[in-house]
């Protein structure tokens, strides 16, 4: 058998071989160089769509604001349970915390970290045939910064309510970062 009648063979799949280590390689590799996110946050959930308060922060610490009732005057307003968590980036995990607790803590309002991240949606691609785009897919967050994304466990939402963790119906808020 002539070895010089395989070479185009050879050649034809390595190339594709080649393209996908080179993809995976791309993906990955620059994640291990990255710096790691070391900057936790404070986020709430709530258990409906409309709570009767909110969070945020005011000169650096937690505050509370009472949120007026708007709907229709014959119903009662909801009066939604209102949670907050303290989120460890490290070991991508929450833990719930009392205001009083969150008071003590420096706040950092901003939507990037200190060290270069912020919470964003997570994306989904669709396609139809040739035409491509993107659309938010509100039903996870993700830690993004320095050319890396970290999905996000957040406490799920169906402890405290009915249905799950939603970005975008208003269940999930950001409140702030901690600062050292």
């Amino acid at each position: 058998m002539n070895k010089t009648k395989n070479i185009p063979l050879i050649v034809g799949l390595s190339i594709p071989l080649a393209m996908i280590v080179f993809v995976t390689a791309s993906i990955y590799l620059p994640q291990l160089w990255a710096p790691q996110p070391k900057t936790n946050f404070l986020y709430s959930l709530s258990s409906t769509y409309y709570p009767a308060k909110e969070y945020f922060v005011s000169n650096n610490k937690i505050a509370e604001r009472i949120l007026p009732y708007t709907g229709n005057p014959n119903r009662p307003q909801p009066l939604g349970d209102i949670r907050i968590y303290l989120h460890d980036v490290v070991r991508n995990e929450g833990r719930e915390i009392s205001f009083e607790e969150a008071q003590t803590l420096l706040l950092d309002n901003r939507a990037l970290s200190p060290d270069g991240f912020e919470v964003v949606p997570g994306t989904r691609g669709e396609s139809f045939f040739l035409f491509f785009y993107n659309s938010e897919d509100y039903s996870s967050l993700y830690l993004k910064g320095h050319h890396t994304t970290k999905k996000l466990h957040l406490y799920k939402i169906g402890s405290i309510g009915s249905g799950n963790y939603s970005y975008y119906n208003n269940r999930y808020r950001f409140i702030g970062w901690v600062r050292e």
